[in-house]
């Protein structure tokens, strides 16, 4: 069981990273876009981490389902 949880965590780091790379790629390729985008990681940086803990639990959940027996 454990092996599953290592692996859904390996793939989505996968995904994560190459939608990350392909983003900066296309910002970097296209100077322009940089000013357009600028804004968003700077409003995420005026925000506490612990604060954008519990909207992303809500969102995404933790992962775990009740078992019924």
């Amino acid at each position: 069981m454990a092996w599953r949880t290592l692996l859904s965590f390996v793939i989505a780091v996968a995904v994560a990273v190459a939608v990350a790379v392909a983003v900066a790629v296309a910002i970097g390729v296209r100077g322009r876009l940089c000013p357009e985008v600028e804004f968003v990681p700077d409003i995420f940086r005026s925000i506490p981490a612990s604060a954008l803990l519990p909207p992303f639990l809500v969102l995404f959940g933790t992962g775990r389902r009740r078992r019924s027996r």
